[in-house]
């Protein structure tokens, strides 16, 4: 570890800060949310927002404030991205038991029918969009409509653009019904305080140039890889961190913080990004999903490992897209024909 830092954890992906930079009112309504669910029973929340403005550790924090009144359940979708994924979680989680392999989908939904009530009870699905490109509207519409509803509320935390109503069908919305609040990207000025007191609580003093913190706060709405990209540059200097150290390390910070994103999946999904990340270098426009397959097997066949099908790779090439690790223009018919044209996000 470089000299420079003397604190490692207020730089690390699953820090939670005892405060949040301007997040007072959002902080505020969702401590009423809380509030509510504990006194008055079943209500629901949709937390919607671009990644890397705080929405998890906002979330995470009043999670560790709540008392042992109240049962709560994080899910990340990243790693239980279906149905059945969910509701195994969920039993581990709130009835402190597994679910044994095998089991049924239906026989979870029943265990924990029966087994949810006399506690108010919080579940929170995070990264909600990933599992509902899979069978997330099934699960949404049986946990809507358990038997003790009155004792359960759902948070679902969303990355994505598009409503809940338009992913969901309409029987499943209208049992949810939930209220919204929306986190708004961070300025660059609020970026700049966030870094800059995490750099405090983490490097040693008089190290860190204020260009430095300056040029990454500039670059990036997302606070999650700006604190990747400072702590990239950290790593690799000496004495003192200036600008130029953190322009050097800045494809070096993208392919860690990629690394963290791809963490929790599978290793086509890693060897499609890095195929893209491959034939984006030079590329002026966007890259074709047939020229993306063909180096992803060439990737495969250097892995000694079986290819999948396009169909597939679509799918994955979905779920890149929700981790807003690249971007996609979706063409359905004319000169270029039904087709996608993929870009890293810059």
């Amino acid at each position: 570890m470089s000299a420079l830092i003397q604190n490692p954890a207020p730089l690390q992906a699953n820090y939670i800060p005892a405060s949040f930079v301007d997040r007072e009112d959002t902080l505020s309504a969702l401590r009423e949310f809380f509030t509510v669910t504990m006194e008055s029973g079943s209500t629901d929340l949709i937390i919607r927002g671009p990644r890397g403005v705080g929405k998890t550790h906002l979330v995470r924090r009043q999670l560790h404030e709540l008392d042992d009144s109240v049962a709560t359940c994080y899910v990340p979708c990243t790693r239980f991205n279906t149905q059945y994924k969910v509701l195994s979680r969920i039993h581990e989680q709130l009835l402190r038991e597994s679910a044994e392999e095998g089991h049924h989908t239906a026989s979870l939904q029943r265990k924990l029918d029966k087994r949810i009530g006399g506690l108010p009870t919080i579940i929170v699905l995070d990264e909600i969009d990933l599992l509902l490109l899979n069978d997330g509207n099934d699960l949404l519409y049986f946990l809507s409509r358990i038997d003790d509803r009155e004792s359960l509320s759902l948070v679902l935390i969303s990355n994505g653009q598009a409503s809940l109503e338009e992913w969901v069908e309409e029987r499943t919305f209208s049992s949810l019904y939930p209220r919204t609040l929306t986190f708004e990207p961070y300025s660059s000025e609020e970026i700049f305080k966030i870094l800059a007191d995490r750099a405090r609580k983490a490097l040693a003093p008089r190290s860190l140039h204020k260009e430095a913190l300056s040029h990454i706060s500039s670059s990036t709405r997302n606070v999650g890889f700006a604190l990747c990209w400072l702590q990239t540059a950290a790593r690799n200097a000496n004495e003192t961190l200036s600008k130029p150290g953190v322009t050097d390390v800045y494809q070096e910070a993208l392919d860690t913080y990629a690394g963290r994103l791809l963490s929790d999946f599978s290793q086509h999904h890693q060897l499609l990004y890095s195929a893209i990340v491959d034939l984006d270098e030079g590329a002026d426009d966007g890259i074709r999903t047939g020229k993306i397959y063909q180096r992803y097997r060439k990737l495969c066949r250097i892995e000694s490992i079986d290819s999948l099908s396009n169909r597939r790779l679509s799918d994955f090439l979905k779920e890149l897209e929700m981790l807003d690790l690249i971007q996609a223009d979706y063409y359905y018919g004319g000169e270029k024909g039904k087709t996608r044209e993929i870009r890293l996000t810059e």
